[in-house]
């Protein structure tokens, strides 16, 4: 019996988040004794679940393990359980993402800079043409001798700090 890999990776925004069919070739040809069915909806992923052993999703909901007698793992894209939080059987493994932690970090560090700089005060003198340096300098500060907690333990919450 081979692997069964059902894939449902779509995003109606962000359309670099959806799996492509080219994708799927890539992923056949990485691994010719698996299947791979591409789902563009949640009814032919769901109806596809009885066969499925591999899951990648952005989302999934607790009720769907019931049709899915042979599912052995979910992977998904996303950073944490913002999408789908399941009480996965035994035995059951659970894969989130784990490529956002360096590129969130150097967006938390650009907003830091920003806050602690004024920046974003500053921001609403733009459009105006203005650089009011007496209202705009109570805002800024320097990082030198300041403190940070990070609120986190995940892979991002670990990038930060380094």
């Amino acid at each position: 019996m081979s692997i069964h890999i059902s894939i449902w990776l779509t995003n109606p925004v962000v359309k670099s988040w959806n799996a492509s069919k080219d994708q799927k070739k890539i992923l056949e040809n990485a691994l010719p004794e698996c299947t791979v069915s591409l789902h563009k909806n949640s009814q032919s992923f769901k109806a596809n679940l009885i066969n499925t052993d591999i899951a990648l999703v952005w989302v999934f909901n607790q009720k769907w393990l019931e049709m899915a007698p042979r599912l052995k793992w979910i992977a998904t894209p996303s950073a944490g359980k913002d999408w789908f939080n399941i009480d996965a059987p035994e035995g059951m493994i659970i894969s989130y993402g784990a490529f956002h932690g360096r590129i969130i970090a150097e967006n938390v560090i650009g907003a830091i800079l920003g806050f602690i700089r004024g920046l974003y005060f500053a921001g609403q003198f733009q459009d105006k043409y203005l650089w009011p340096r007496e209202e705009i300098e109570p805002y800024c500060d320097t990082l030198r001798g300041s403190h940070l907690v990070i609120l986190g333990y995940g892979k991002i919450g670990n990038w930060i700090a380094k």
